[in-house]
């Protein structure tokens, strides 16, 4: 086995002639407004990279320069980001971007008992692509409210970067350890989501 990747569109010509032609007359439109008001306030003319929009990092800086024309309410780099999305996109898809990813493990609550007469001794399982992180020997003794306050890098090629395991073990050194729960976190759609990339925090997630 292998790895597989690709881009399929399914348009016809003169559709795909006139979103060209649309797309390329608003940003050129919204690209000069943006000179002409920077050029009032700032006496000088804004650079809009709209490459660089798909960055992270650059689309910041660049929010950073529409806060001194007062037009930051706007949202207008959303807006031009989605206008350059599948352009973005396929940037993004074509090319091999290796990554770290880090998992904080915060917490877990009310979990279920596998123990006959209390309360599971859970731990950690994680893996995502070649790498785990097992968890056995720190297991937490009769608690279904474990807090874990740790975090685990991965190195991932984006795309193809596999989906990241989380599963909640309960210990137990006689009769074997049994599966509380599990769940899969899709790496990829974080990655290639403008929206995710360019929040300044990331969102504590509930599974």
């Amino acid at each position: 086995m292998g790895y597989f990747k690709g881009i399929i569109e399914v348009e016809s010509r003169e559709d795909k002639y006139k979103y060209t032609q649309r797309k390329q007359e608003l940003l050129a439109d919204l690209v000069d407004k943006l000179k002409q008001i920077s050029m009032a306030k700032l006496g000088k003319e804004i650079t809009v990279d709209l490459e660089a929009l798909g960055n992270a990092m650059d689309r910041k800086s660049f929010e950073v320069e529409l806060r001194k024309l007062d037009v930051a309410h706007l949202q207008i780099s959303k807006h031009l980001a989605n206008l350059e999305s599948d352009v973005i996109l396929r940037r993004q898809l074509m090319g091999n971007h290796k990554c770290v990813v880090r998992f904080y493990a915060i917490s877990a609550f009310n979990l279920s008992s596998r123990d006959n007469g209390s309360a599971s001794d859970p731990y950690l399982y994680l893996q995502c692509n070649d790498k785990i992180y097992n968890e056995r020997d720190n297991y937490q003794l009769d608690e279904p409210n474990p807090k874990f306050c740790k975090f685990y890098d991965f190195e991932g090629t984006f795309p193809g970067c596999s989906p990241l395991q989380v599963d909640v073990w309960d210990y137990d050194d006689i009769f074997g350890d049994d599966l509380i729960g599990a769940t899969i976190v899709d790496l990829e759609d974080r990655y290639f989501s403008l929206d995710w990339q360019s929040l300044p925090e990331k969102p504590v997630e509930y599974r």
